[in-house]
């Protein structure tokens, strides 16, 4: 008796979710978060991978106080192991923000441009603590030092 030939496991990797429709004429899968599409071959496993992505995001922002945008991207890629666009990871991050598990704080750099800083929704009340201290230095003072914000947020440090 003929055995049927086996199928072809789907070995994908994060990198094989992409922003742009396919050209294959095999079937595709498509979820919009936000204005992005994501496209893989297969609807459950890019579900899989978008929730595998979040909580890489959601322990990277748990881990630390505040991050920006390029470290926070770090941390999630060296979590997951593999290649990820930036595109996709942006799309996932809107997601995370959009549940409201992921919150930003927008700061305004000494060259007048917006810096975005993320954190955990569980840090809401140490940041609001943080700012507090900062809002009474800068009540005392018209600017201050970076030295000095740091030595009254986090006086244990060295």
């Amino acid at each position: 008796m003929a055995r049927p030939p086996k199928r072809k496991s789907l070995r994908l990797s994060l990198s094989d979710i992409v922003t742009r429709q396919p050209d294959t004429t095999g079937p595709s899968c498509v979820v919009t978060l936000g204005g992005t599409s994501l496209y893989a071959p297969n609807a459950e496993w890019l579900n899989a991978a978008i929730e595998r992505i979040q909580n890489a995001i959601e322990h990277a922002v748990e881990e630390q106080l505040l991050l920006a945008r390029n470290h926070l991207e770090k941390l999630t890629r060296d979590k997951l192991g593999e290649k990820l666009s930036d595109r996709v990871l942006g799309a996932v991050l809107g997601r995370s923000l959009r549940f409201g598990v992921t919150s930003m704080l927008p700061c305004l750099t000494i060259y007048g441009r917006i810096l975005r800083v993320y954190f955990h929704s569980r840090n809401q009340v140490t940041v609001n603590k943080k700012l507090e201290l900062l809002d009474g230095l800068l009540a005392k003072r018209t600017a201050v030092s970076v030295d000095a914000a740091q030595s009254e947020c986090f006086p244990d440090r060295g």
